[in-house]
């Protein structure tokens, strides 16, 4: 595996108290009715709450390691889809904890076998950061939702898909080496 991991811009974020303070400040309530919804998820209270709770450690995360990819799991990455389509909410959210825009790169892992290891690295040190900011492993989601959502990156089709994503031997999923090149279809 290279030692080239993804290249992410470096910047400099609002001072760590106040962004965290603002992350558990936010209002995620419009986003939480979204995902309740049939129009959304169709989560419980139950496991929307629990989601929520994620989501913001993932916020956190990237708060505190700006220049580190933080990969999200299927269930952070569908709490974060629906906060990012409330436009106006998530650009002043994103100004208020981060002082930027910060930007979803949909297409890592889908770019070549050099990516897929950067993502499974990625991943598995996302995991580490969890465990290691907040006390908790992921495995905490598994108790809500099924393993495969609580416990996978949001780029894997789930533990036995074959792709690199999630960390299990049989998975053999591509990934993409940097935040600059997006995948193309081949005709």
């Amino acid at each position: 595996m290279s030692s080239a991991v993804l290249e992410r811009p470096v910047r400099v974020a609002r001072p760590l108290v106040d962004g965290e303070q603002v992350v558990n400040q936010l209002d995620l309530d419009p986003i939480k009715v979204k995902l309740m919804s049939q129009d959304g998820e169709g989560w419980s209270l139950e496991q929307v709450n629990l989601a929520e709770k994620w989501y913001r450690r993932f916020l956190i995360l990237n708060l505190k390691y700006p220049s580190i990819p933080i990969v999200p799991t299927k269930v952070i990455d569908a709490f974060w889809h629906c906060h990012i389509l409330d436009t106006m909410k998530y650009a002043e959210d994103c100004d208020s904890i981060f002082g930027y825009f910060l930007h979803h790169f949909p297409y890592f892992g889908m770019r070549g076998v050099e990516d897929a290891g950067n993502l499974e690295d990625a991943f598995n040190h996302t995991k580490e950061l969890f465990l290691s900011e907040f006390g908790e492993s992921l495995a905490d989601l598994r108790e809500v939702f099924s393993s495969a959502d609580a416990e996978t990156s949001s780029e894997c089709e789930g533990t036995e898909c074959g792709g690199t994503a999630c960390g299990s031997s049989n998975c053999g999923k591509a990934s993409p080496t940097d935040f600059s090149s997006r995948p193309a279809l081949l005709h």
